[in-house]
């Protein structure tokens, strides 16, 4: 990868007249070709040779939006963009791009939901409620709140939904909790020595 990124870095220096930039997961950026892309990854040509980036290498939001310019229009196509979609977290392009495979293909698109959108929903929800545990642990109260948020928003139907609804639960009681004390003491600044003993 590592090469790979510094041979386009040198393509965009010396200019290429029909090449693009395209934006890496860690927020550089490189200039090349675009030939395909889809679920194994985007094709790229430069200096006549092509050369692969996986999906995870290039920035998620980029790597859909180029996609679905070149999608092909078919309901497998939808499918498969959909897929990617969920995966990275962009629910409502997701039902976008699943939406249209249904109007291509509804007998694919029926089989797909019932066999393959509950395992991907389950996944993605597992790993959201790994990272609002570890936040929690790191007493990131508000993060974890986000993501327990987003599972019982967008997936609320997974196994993951009842931890996190317990998670905001806690998330609530510590805020209050938090709130209360701080009360306390801005209280205990103004009272005589006596009555801030009694608020201890």
């Amino acid at each position: 990868m590592k090469w790979f990124v510094s041979g386009l870095a040198v393509v965009a220096l010396c200019g290429v007249a029909t090449a693009e930039e395209i934006l890496l997961n860690d927020g550089s950026a490189v200039e090349a070709e675009i030939q395909s892309i889809g679920s194994d990854g985007m094709t790229v040509l430069y200096e006549g040779k092509t050369h692969t980036l996986a999906p995870s290498d290039v920035d998620a939001t980029f790597y859909y939006h180029e996609w679905a310019k070149r999608v092909q229009n078919d309901a497998e196509g939808h499918i498969r963009l959909a897929v990617f979609a969920y995966e990275n977290g962009m629910f409502n392009q997701a039902r976008s791009q699943y939406r249209r495979a249904q109007r291509l293909d509804k007998e694919l698109t029926k089989k797909f939901e019932e066999e393959v959108i509950p395992k991907i929903k389950e996944g993605i929800a597992a790993n959201l409620l790994d990272l609002a545990r570890k936040a929690i642990e790191k007493e990131d109260w508000d993060q974890a709140k986000r993501l327990a948020s987003k599972i019982l928003t967008q997936l609320e139907d997974t196994a993951a939904a009842d931890e996190a609804r317990e998670q905001i639960a806690s998330v609530h009681h510590w805020q209050l909790s938090n709130d209360e004390e701080r009360l306390l003491k801005g209280l205990a600044r103004y009272l005589p020595k006596e009555e801030e003993k009694a608020l201890k």
